[in-house]
């Protein structure tokens, strides 16, 4: 290799630039914000509050899984042709635009950054859990992906075979603490692990994008052993005077939505989960219905509030539309007139600008 061009890598590399055959990116790490909501650790393990042990959440997922798999309920009872809608899909946009993958993935593009949440392209589980509505985007049109940010460790979240589709990229991954090892050992070299609070900023070109991983209501873990080992969380994308505020999987607490829109003053755009809605005894722990999506949207004043978390795949005894038809209703009762218009029921597949 020519020296100079060695020490020119040389260089980059240690003045924080990370380098590979897509992209340059400044990278700047900045203290992590104070604030009163902060993770709960015992015994090296994340809890929402001193009264849950680790076992809770597994039990409440096994009743789930009971309950979904002996349901009479069936899961089509509208036509789910009438909410796919494949858009074409752009290599970059400056202006911040949106593209459901499906689920709680999406395909974020502003500023010439291509970023996905929590991609997952295939079936969770193709015996248990098989996609029930087509990918939006197929792994093979995707552009050249910047970044991946992941909100917990679910296997609905962090799915293994998309992260080897991925690899190919080279994404910057931002991941909660307790996950880089995951990563690394799988030979992503690009990794970030964040606590509550933490920001990172980046920069190409002249464009900046910035990064925070934000609280929510959850648990994590892979299998029984390792449930909350590592930490849950949403993310606050910031970048061309717009702010993404993605909820990732989380149960309603109004505490944190508070904080959340403090943080973040104004929010363009809040991507919230609305199911699997049934059993509400046992999701509410951990997860938002359409309800609680509702309330939500009303404490983060958002300009556009966009339902995700839905009609993907079968995790509850609910059918594919419920969690849309409970959103109207709901909407239309708690929201006001001038706001009606602040929901977009986004389609699989489909690009919208913000």
């Amino acid at each position: 290799m020519n020296i100079k061009l060695f020490l020119l890598l040389l260089s980059m590399l240690l003045t924080g630039h990370i380098v590979d055959a897509h992209k340059c990116i400044d990278v700047i790490q900045s203290q992590c914000h104070k604030h009163d909501i902060e993770p709960l650790i015992k015994n090296k393990r994340f809890f929402n509050n001193h009264a849950e042990d680790r076992f809770k959440h597994i039990l409440d997922a096994a009743k789930i899984f009971w309950a979904t798999k002996t349901s009479f309920k069936k899961y089509f009872t509208d036509n789910p042709a009438r909410w796919i809608q494949r858009d074409m899909v752009l290599q970059k946009s400056v202006p911040l635009q949106l593209q459901w993958i499906g689920h709680a993935s999406f395909l974020i593009q502003v500023n010439e950054f291509n970023i996905l949440t929590d991609p997952i392209f295939y079936d969770l589980n193709a015996v248990l859990y098989p996609r029930k509505t087509p990918v939006g985007i197929e792994p093979r049109n995707l552009p050249q992906i910047d970044f991946v940010v992941i909100s917990h460790n679910h296997r609905d979240h962090l799915d293994e075979a998309s992260m080897n589709i991925l690899k190919s990229h080279q994404p910057i991954m931002l991941v909660p603490q307790g996950t880089k090892a995951w990563f690394t050992s799988r030979g992503f070299e690009h990794v970030i692990e964040n606590i509550w609070w933490q920001m990172t900023t980046f920069d190409r070109n002249g464009y900046t994008i910035k990064f925070t991983f934000v609280p929510a209501v959850h648990w994590s873990g892979r299998d029984p052993f390792d449930a909350h080992a590592s930490l849950w969380g949403g993310w606050m994308i910031k970048a061309n005077n717009k702010t993404v505020y993605f909820a990732g999987d989380t149960g309603f607490n109004e505490p944190i939505f508070k904080a959340i829109t403090d943080y973040a003053r104004t929010i363009d755009c809040a991507l919230l989960p609305i199911g699997p809605c049934e059993p509400r005894s046992l999701m509410c722990h951990s997860h938002m219905g359409p309800e609680d999506a509702v309330a939500a949207c009303k404490i983060l004043n958002a300009q556009v509030c966009i339902p995700m978390h839905w009609g993907t795949f079968g995790l509850g005894p609910d059918s594919f539309d419920t969690p849309i038809k409970r959103l109207d209703i709901a909407w239309k009762a708690h929201v006001s007139a001038e706001s009606q218009d602040k929901l977009y029921k986004i389609k699989f597949g489909e690009r919208i600008s913000v």
